[in-house]
Order: C-alpha cells, then sequence, then structure tokens
C-alpha cells in the first residue's frame, strides 16, 4: 500500500474513534448537564461540582490508566462480551469520558437560561412537570448550540485519539490510526521524513479545519439567537 493510501485508511480509522467518541461525550453530557438542570438546586450544585472536580483531574494519566486496565482485563471476558474490551472501543469510552465533562456543562449553562425564559414559566405556572418541561421545550431550544460544541469537540477527540496511539496506548496492529503511523514515521525520520510529515499533516489538516467549522457555526448560531452560544 502507498504512503496516501495508509495516511487515508489511518485518518478513516482516526475519523470513526473520534466522531464516535464525540458522539457518546455528547450524549453523556446531554443526560448529566439536562439532568442536573431538571433537579433541585442542591442537586444541580452538587452534580455540577462533581463535573468541576472531574475536569481538574490529570486526565492524561487517567487515560493510559483507563486503556491498561481494560487491556489487562481482557482474559477474564469470555464471549459475546469480548467487544466490550476490543482496542477501539476502549478508545472510545476513554476519548468519551474526558470529552463529555465540557458538553455537561454547556448544558447546564444553556438550561439554566432557558429555564427562565417567559415560555418555560407559563409551563410551570400551567403545573407541567420539570422533566417535560425539559424534554419538550428546553432540550430542543439547546439542540443547535450543542451542535457548535459537538463539531468543536471533534479535533479535540481526533488529537487525543492520535495522542494515545502514538504513545501505543491506542490503535493496536494490524490496525493503521494517524497515531500509529506518526509513530512509525518517527522511528524512520532520519531515513523517510516524509513518512511522518505526511500523517502529521493530515492532522494538523483535519484539526484545523474541524475547528474552523465549529467556530463558524458557533458564530452563526450566535448572530442569529442574538446571544452567546
Amino acid at each position: 500500500m502507498t504512503l496516501l493510501g495508509l495516511v487515508l485508511r489511518g485518518f478513516a480509522t482516526s475519523a470513526v474513534i473520534a466522531t464516535t467518541a464525540s458522539l457518546l461525550a455528547l450524549l453523556l453530557g446531554v443526560l448529566w448537564g439536562a439532568t442536573a438542570a431538571v433537579l433541585p438546586r442542591r442537586a444541580e450544585t452538587a452534580l455540577m461540582r462533581t463535573v468541576e472536580v472531574l475536569a481538574a483531574a490529570p486526565y492524561t494519566l487517567f487515560m493510559i490508566t483507563f486503556v491498561v486496565l481494560a487491556r489487562a482485563a481482557r482474559p477474564a471476558i469470555d464471549a459475546p462480551f469480548t467487544l466490550l474490551v476490543d482496542n477501539r472501543v476502549i478508545l472510545v469510552v476513554t476519548i468519551a469520558a474526558i470529552e463529555w465533562l465540557a458538553l455537561a456543562r454547556v448544558v447546564n449553562a444553556h438550561a439554566a437560561m432557558l429555564r427562565e425564559r417567559g415560555f418555560v414559566q407559563v409551563a410551570r405556572m400551567l403545573g407541567v412537570s420539570r422533566v417535560r418541561i425539559f424534554v419538550r421545550h428546553v432540550v430542543p431550544h439547546a439542540a443547535r448550540p450543542l451542535l457548535a460544541y459537538a463539531v468543536l469537540a471533534l479535533p479535540s477527540a481526533l488529537a487525543t485519539e492520535s495522542f494515545l496511539s502514538f504513545l501505543g496506548f491506542g490503535v493496536e496492529a494490524p490496525a493503521v490510526s494517524l497515531g500509529t503511523l506518526i509513530a512509525a514515521g518517527f522511528r524512520a525520520m532520519s531515513v523517510a521524513p516524509w513518512a511522518f510529515l505526511a500523517p502529521s499533516g493530515m492532522l494538523i489538516a483535519a484539526t484545523v479545519a474541524l475547528h474552523v467549522a465549529g467556530a463558524w457555526l458557533r458564530d452563526t448560531l450566535r448572530a442569529e439567537l442574538g446571544r452567546p452560544v
């Protein structure tokens, strides 16, 4: 296979893992942030303080530890549960466990803002339950800003996957990702620098493009909604 073919194959693997992890992180963030907003203020404060504590943890050490423990548990897992400790599944869960924290704060902030809006106050006066208010009114109104932040989470997830694979805690042979290709190219830097530069350039281009797209979407929504997104 040519170098271009390898880079495209590695990018496809990294992109699938990053996208799946971002979607899982979005789901977890919506569930946590919206649940916190539905609960009484003390419970909401406790849940969001938990997010802040987790966000302050050394996430690199956490990710490496989680991957090592998950790989060590493989021999003890019997079919049909072996898929749960598949290398790519482990990566998705590891990345999502970091990315959902920021999304949970975004969801909770928008929910806190929306619950003070007039239509929510009217629904409360009509006796509509909190859960129904957030499912029918708050979540749909927060969906568009969440889309922007979900896109902005993609470059971070892509870079995290490449970082773990570069260190040897990510995608395993015979599969390849941008991280494994960068690691292999780095070892051959003295004789074949293009083997390092090609996947590195693809990673940089992809992360920059996704960040620009997410920022554009966020700014567009901000202009449409007339308030910070």
